[in-house]
């Protein structure tokens, strides 16, 4: 039913709700405040930082989709990481895996089912990725115990979901327990090295941009372990289902993390506020480009069935 519904104008709606769902946020919280800053130059390092992080992404996403015989255009793939892009701040984060898959779907013989499972999948695979760095994190920064736990089991079921047949069965099982819900998580095992080192490159990029972006806020350098909240805060945000974006769930882990580095409450909160301005407006940058692409296309389309 919901696939049937986004064949038609579904899509659009989704677009709508995304804006709207996104303004009342902003507008309701004070995300759009601007701290002072010390260094316009690092503050510069970081955009770059975020958007190479957005382009690895967008580079493991069509990795992804190669290994499973998916040629998709460049053009195609920034209209569907961008058009998608948004969706993590509806309420279920199912919106983003559902709109990159519609895109590559109407641009493919490959069904809007098919390229769901895969979605899904790279998104899981982003998320694995996401739990090593924090991990590695943890041990760095002196993580308490039961944090560090924490992560070190969450990596331990990703794993399992991702590299083994057997007990995603078992974990669809839990799921669909749970959530009242059946979700079906694909049983092909073509995860590579290549594919894996692709989707570590996007949270480097973004560790390193958040580095430099809180260095561009602070009158002094903080200490590089500081770099590793961002992929803890954001990795546990999106796996926080029913929050949309993470919003609250990011910040406050984000927050927290900041502080058992040693940075001062206030101050934390600043960085974490700032980082997701500083996130979001990339994330803005890449949907309005996708949407100008997406809509150049489908004029350029219409001319053409005119002609």
């Amino acid at each position: 039913m919901i696939l049937s519904f986004f064949k038609q104008k579904g899509f659009n709606i989704f677009i709508y709700l995304t804006i709207a769902w996104l303004v009342y946020y902003l507008s309701k919280n004070d995300i759009l405040l601007i701290p002072k800053v010390y260094s316009y130059s690092f503050l510069f390092v970081s955009i770059l930082f975020l958007a190479l992080g957005f382009a690895a992404d967008m580079y493991a996403w069509s990795s992804m989709l190669k290994i499973h015989n998916i040629k998709a255009a460049f053009k195609i793939i920034i209209i569907s990481s961008g058009i998608g892009i948004l969706g993590k701040y509806l309420p279920g984060k199912v919106w983003t895996v559902m709109g990159r898959a519609k895109v590559i779907s109407d641009d493919s013989p490959v069904s809007v089912k098919e390229v769901m499972y895969i979605s899904f999948e790279s998104q899981i695979l982003m998320l694995w990725t996401g739990l090593m760095i924090s991990l590695l994190g943890a041990v760095i920064s002196g993580l308490n115990l039961k944090y560090s736990l924490l992560i070190f089991v969450t990596l331990l079921i990703f794993s399992v979901i991702i590299f083994s047949n057997k007990y995603k069965v078992l974990v669809e099982k839990i799921l669909l327990k749970l959530i009242n819900y059946s979700v079906v998580i694909p049983k092909r095992n073509l995860i590579n090295k290549k594919i894996i080192i692709a989707n570590f490159l996007p949270w480097i990029c973004w560790l390193v941009g958040f580095y430099f972006l809180a260095s561009s806020i602070t009158a002094s350098m903080p200490s590089l372990a500081i770099s590793f909240a961002v992929v803890i805060s954001s990795t546990f945000g999106v796996i926080a289902l029913f929050a949309p974006g993470g919003l609250g769930v990011r910040e406050g882990i984000l927050t927290g993390y900041l502080v058992l580095c040693g940075i001062d409450i206030s101050l934390a909160v600043t960085i974490s506020v700032f980082s997701r301005l500083w996130f979001l407006a990339g994330e803005l940058t890449v949907f309005i480009a996708a949407l100008i692409l997406r809509i150049s296309g489908t004029s350029s389309v219409s001319e053409k069935s005119t002609q």
